[in-house]
């Protein structure tokens, strides 16, 4: 992403948006800095979230008239970024996700910590709702968005507060929240027509990609700081050739995630002026969520590989980021579930070279 360590000098990237991505990511890791607690399982960095929504940058790319601080996807994606970089234990994503549905559905984001919920629950009647849904990190909300399926099918998307039905708490394997929020009749405290679930199932696959290429990062910095430092045999770790070869595959794996995810980024933003590129938009984002599930088993394998025992100490920050690697991996979609969604794209068309090769935005209204 934009503002992690890219130099300007050789960035192919123009443009300022970029610019403005660039701030947002400095900004957001000067924020880590000056909030360096590690909260226990469960619990956000209360102090790192304030600064966060003090900023806005809880709400970037949410317009101004739907109760977001605006911005473009490619500040999202930077913000992102840098927080899954650091192993920050914030709800940035899934604060964002839910700004971005109340928005696409015409409706202002709830006051308070909102969070999406994935799942859909079944309306019974007008604004009244039923199911069960996840919210990660729901334990902290004050309102969740949630899709909504009617008789027919998808019917739009509802709002409810906290409080309106039964919480069942849980942790994934990283120790974040990944709650559960059960609905009996409930009534929502508004409702509009919305997107269709499969708009946020693509939206949340590329969300969690840039987090799987930020957390990845992190490994692979963590890596060759330890390698740096670390002394076998009266030599630093990286004077062998087999952690060498870690480092270069956890190198490999990492370029190839940040490159698709910044080429699913920008094709998604091209695709908001020019319909006309949805479908290779599309295609980016499953090529995106595809490749950093994947590469996400192989730089967590490479890194407790060079770190040893070491890093599987519940204190050792190395786990703070593969665990989450192992759970975002799987969230909105594993690699399975969109190589087999490229491959039907493939199979349905007869241009294939054209689906495989482009064509690749590269600036507003371009292409090549």
């Amino acid at each position: 992403m934009t503002g992690t360590g890219t130099d300007p000098a050789v960035d192919p990237r123009r443009g300022s948006e970029h610019d403005v991505a660039d701030e947002v990511a400095a900004a957001v890791a000067d924020m880590i800095t000056r909030a360096p607690a590690r909260p226990v399982e469960g619990e956000l960095d209360r102090q790192l979230w304030d600064g966060l929504v003090d900023t806005g940058f809880h709400l970037l790319d949410v317009p101004e008239e739907a109760g977001g601080s605006g911005g473009d996807l490619s500040a999202l994606a930077a913000a992102l970024d840098v927080l899954a970089h650091r192993g920050a234990a914030v709800p940035a994503a899934e604060s964002a996700l839910a700004g971005w549905l109340a928005a696409r559905a015409g409706l202002r984001v709830p006051a308070g910590l909102a969070l999406v919920a994935t799942g859909a629950v079944r309306e019974r009647g007008p604004g009244r709702l039923s199911g069960t849904v996840t919210v990660p990190w729901g334990r902290h909300a004050d309102h969740v968005v949630v899709p909504v399926f009617g008789e027919d099918g998808p019917a739009g998307v509802a709002v409810v507060a906290a409080g309106a039905g039964r919480w069942h708490t849980a942790l994934d394997v990283a120790g974040e929240p990944r709650d559960e929020l059960v609905l009996a009749d409930a009534r929502a405290t508004d409702r509009a027509s919305g997107p269709d679930p499969d708009e946020l199932e693509r939206r949340g696959a590329l969300v969690r990609a840039a987090q799987l290429a930020g957390a990845a990062r992190g490994v692979l910095d963590a890596s060759v700081r330890h390698a740096g430092v670390r002394e076998q045999f009266g030599r630093p770790l990286a004077a062998f050739q087999a952690v060498k070869h870690h480092l270069a595959t956890m190198a490999g794996e990492v370029g190839l995630m940040r490159s698709a995810v910044d080429s699913a980024v920008l094709a998604e933003s091209t695709a908001r002026t020019d319909p006309g590129v949805r479908a290779e938009a599309t295609l980016a984002i499953a090529a995106a969520k595809a490749v950093t599930s994947a590469g996400a088993g192989v730089v967590a394998a490479a890194g407790h590989q060079v770190h040893g025992a070491l890093g599987y100490a519940r204190e050792h920050d190395l786990g703070r980021l593969t665990t989450r690697l192992w759970s975002w991996r799987d969230e909105f979609g594993d690699e399975g579930r969109w190589q087999d969604r490229i491959a039907a794209r493939a199979l349905a068309g007869t241009r294939l070279w054209h689906t495989i090769a482009g064509p690749v935005p590269t600036r507003q209204g371009e292409a090549r």
